[in-house]
């Protein structure tokens, strides 16, 4: 599997990441600041992982805006494809094909042919 048809999957893959990374920083916030009123589970968990809790913060963090980061990236990209690929006239598609070209690029392999078959319902070419 190539990098085009993984971008495909990037508005899933950057939610996974941002619920684990929030899982874990809820986790991990609970066993660093206030133990005390964890709910069982969390408590188990804090204890099997010990010191290491820290780390896991740290990287919660980390693993949570990057995936905050890469699912706003994605939806604004694809609005603002499906803004610039559904517009009323040919001369606006055509003003924005540059654009649409990148952002479906970008956006994988499925945008990509969504673009040319708009390109023919326009016959542009």
């Amino acid at each position: 599997m190539n990098l085009r048809s993984w971008r495909e999957y990037i508005i899933i893959i950057s939610i996974v990441l941002l619920v684990l990374g929030l899982v874990f920083l809820v986790f991990s916030f609970y066993g660093i600041f206030d133990s005390s009123a964890s709910p069982d589970f969390i408590s188990t968990f804090n204890k099997a992982v010990g010191d290491w809790i820290y780390w896991i913060f740290v990287l919660s963090i980390a693993i949570f805006l990057a995936g905050l980061y890469y699912t706003y990236d994605t939806i604004k990209k694809s609005r603002e494809f499906f803004k610039y690929l559904n517009s009323d006239s040919k001369s606006k598609f055509i003003s924005k094909l540059k654009d649409l070209e990148i952002l479906a690029d970008k956006l994988g392999p499925r945008h990509r042919e969504m673009l040319e078959d708009k390109k023919k319902e326009w016959k542009v070419h």
